[in-house]
């Protein structure tokens, strides 16, 4: 099992590291969660915000452990109620498998396709003489897919469907190529014309779930602030597909889709953290989440995602307050607001009594809500002019 570490370092840049790469005595979610815990201690890591995995069972029950073992360490934050981040990548690799295994024939053949020219050097210059006849301009090489490994597959659709014509000749020219598709055996007809038109299809739906893996895998930038921006996109990818005039794309997007939405309609298989990464981005804020929970959801759905956002930051914001203020004392409204909105104070515009009325609010309220009032920016440079807010200033006290 492999432990990686990734924190921000005193200079804002990311680091990671491969701390722990050990063998575990069993897959029990027990014995993982005792593991994880001991090479912590071994580290002397006692500030754990979250621990990233798979959406295997044995992980569910070791984060439990894991939760359960350090939750009164000194820096924990809320008990570990935030600890748990599931992979996107690894879900999005279960919703595509799943609906891959229902088209699992028309793969197969064009798999065996591949796999008969790039047995032997024999078959390949064959094969490029079809390349040739046809006039085909693309050089990419032909790859074989690891059956498991649906971006491989992604590849050696989005290469081999360019060759349609190549294949089509070569069963027109080359007999031992027809010969080896003699049909004795299970899948072991060539591509059909329907197959190349699901081959086409399937590379269309890869791609979107292609180009977003490889962004979740990213490991020289943060990935919590585009996760949901992602998954967004794909489902209205989905849904834009579901209206195409070709029958078969739209009902493969359909099932798709359903699949897609089978998971994330269940609240408890996300970390809220993700959601809240988007509400304290200044560009989007708590405006744009509830905008696409619309999108997603139906209104009971929505305003029920938005309450549970919202209590998730309030809780994470008093949490900050509560520990800060120990050290630094009660915050003190009248000089953040001596500090950080000059130019306010003597625009008589609604706009600007709208700020002053903003700050003269609940003390928590009126903090909290600086990460997710709508339009804040914009209000403010309507007010006269553009005011640089603090954060840092406000949140220390």
């Amino acid at each position: 099992m492999c432990l990686t570490a990734h924190w921000v370092d005193s200079d804002w840049i990311l680091q990671k590291r491969i701390i722990n790469f050990r063998q575990v005595a069993n897959h029990k979610g027990e014995t993982i969660g005792r593991c994880v815990e001991s090479w912590l201690l071994e580290w002397g890591i006692e500030k754990i915000f979250t621990l990233t995995a798979d959406n295997a069972s044995s992980n569910n029950t070791a984060i439990e452990e894991l939760k359960r073992k350090t939750k009164r360490w000194k820096h924990i934050i809320l008990d570990n109620e935030f600890l748990h981040v599931r992979c996107c990548a690894h879900i999005l690799n279960l919703v595509v498998r799943d609906g891959l295994d229902e088209e699992v024939c028309s793969i197969t053949r064009t798999r065996n396709a591949v796999r008969y020219v790039r047995s032997s050097p024999a078959r390949l210059l064959s094969f490029q003489k079809c390349v040739e006849k046809e006039k085909l301009e693309t050089k990419k090489n032909l790859c074989l897919d690891v059956e498991t490994r649906w971006n491989s597959t992604y590849l050696m659709l989005e290469i081999t469907e360019k060759y349609e014509k190549a294949f089509v000749r070569m069963g027109e020219d080359d007999s031992k190529y027809a010969s080896y598709f003699d049909g004795s055996s299970d899948n072991k007809d060539p591509p059909s014309d329907y197959d190349w038109l699901k081959a086409r299809i399937f590379v269309k739906f890869l791609k979107i779930f292609y180009q977003v893996t490889l962004k979740f895998s990213g490991s020289l930038y943060v990935t919590s602030n585009i996760f949901f921006h992602e998954i967004v996109e794909i489902h209205a990818n989905l849904s834009n597909l579901m209206s195409s005039g070709d029958m078969l794309l739209s009902r493969m997007a359909e099932r798709m889709k359903l699949k897609f939405e089978k998971y994330w309609e269940n609240y408890k298989n996300i970390n809220f953290l993700l959601y809240i990464a988007v509400v304290l981005d200044p560009r989007f804020k708590l405006r744009y989440v509830q905008f696409c929970f619309s999108q997603l959801y139906d209104n009971r759905k929505c305003t029920e995602m938005i309450m549970y956002v919202e209590t998730a930051l309030n809780k994470l914001f008093a949490n900050y307050e509560q520990e800060h203020s120990k050290e630094q004392g009660n915050f003190n409204h009248s000089d953040v607001q001596d500090k950080n909105v000059v130019g306010c104070e003597n625009s008589t515009t609604m706009a600007a009594k709208f700020l002053e009325q903003m700050r003269e609010d609940d003390q928590q309220d009126s903090k909290s809500d600086l990460y997710i009032i709508d339009d804040l920016e914009i209000i403010e440079e309507l007010a006269g002019e553009f005011v640089c807010l603090n954060l840092d200033e406000d949140l220390d006290g």
